[in-house]
């Protein structure tokens, strides 16, 4: 039927629950909870609760906590909280390993942007900041259509679901960063697995299920899939490759500037290449 990915949200949600405590998102996790729908935590255990990137013995302890939590909520649905504990030691050596990394990758340039979108810029003005975020994705070695930075450049041209992934501040937080940068690899990560159980299930769609409603409207407008990945055996790791729909609905305050909107178009369609997918509505 559906397999739904469980942000940390919606697993804080069931474990509050649990604890009779009042859980406003419980309603969500409730409603997949269907039979033939499977159910997983899997990204919920590698984001974590702790606002940074964990140690192997914190996702040991986020594992053990969520799949049992998850395992007991859920009635109806399969989950794979059983194979994921099976699978302890494996999680924590790659996935583990891999969200580290990725992760820690990016919040440097995930700090930069913050700092640099902490205000708002009136259209003329961000042209210049749009020259700056392009200089930064250099300096970081990150490709200018990468989520991260798409959802700055939407933050910048008043996408308020944007905005508040990214989380904006003079004085950004380390945990603040490490939010808005968990948020955008969930997209990837989600869409990487999407892309791996149809290949088994066509058609058995793949969901990230979020209470968080800005990064739902982020995810839809920007609709993150995993095309193509590239095993390189010699060193024993896979090359994933990205898309992303880049549309007019990421840049509101452009809606009625079409020479400004086609000026943001041309940063991404020199870029098409490296991962971006142009969308013109109407078209």
């Amino acid at each position: 039927m559906a397999l739904y990915l469980l942000d940390k949200n919606v697993v804080e949600d069931i474990r509050n629950s649990q604890k009779s405590t009042a859980s406003p998102g419980i309603a969500l996790a409730r409603k997949v909870d269907r039979k033939g729908s499977t159910i997983s935590p899997i990204l919920a255990i590698v984001e974590g609760s702790t606002r940074q990137p964990q140690a192997p013995n914190e996702i040991h302890s986020s594992l053990m906590a969520d799949t049992q939590a998850v395992g007991m909520f859920y009635r109806h649905a399969r989950t794979d909280a059983k194979a994921l504990q099976d699978l302890d030691v494996e999680m924590i050596i790659s996935f583990g390993t891999h969200w580290r990394e990725k992760t820690a990758m990016l919040m440097p340039l995930g700090n930069a942007l913050q700092m640099l979108l902490s205000r708002t810029y009136s259209t003329g003005d961000a042209k210049g900041v749009l020259t700056q975020i392009g200089s930064l994705c250099r300096t970081h070695s990150v490709e200018r259509v990468h989520p991260l930075v798409t959802c700055a450049i939407a933050c910048l041209y008043g996408h308020n679901g944007a905005r508040k992934v990214l989380k904006p501040a003079q004085n950004p937080s380390e945990g603040d960063s490490y939010n808005a940068i968990a948020d955008i690899r969930m997209l990837l990560e989600a869409a990487y697995i999407r892309r791996m159980w149809q290949e088994q299930s066509p058609r058995e769609p793949v969901n990230l299920l979020s209470s968080d409603k800005n990064l739902n409207d982020f995810s839809r407008a920007i609709a993150v899939v995993a095309e193509s990945s590239i095993p390189l055996h010699d060193l024993n790791v896979e090359v994933v490759r990205f898309k992303s729909t880049i549309n007019e609905a990421l840049f509101p305050s452009l809606m009625t500037k079409p020479k400004e909107m086609a000026y943001v178009y041309s940063y991404f369609y020199e870029s098409t290449e490296a991962g971006a997918r142009i969308e013109v509505a109407g078209a």
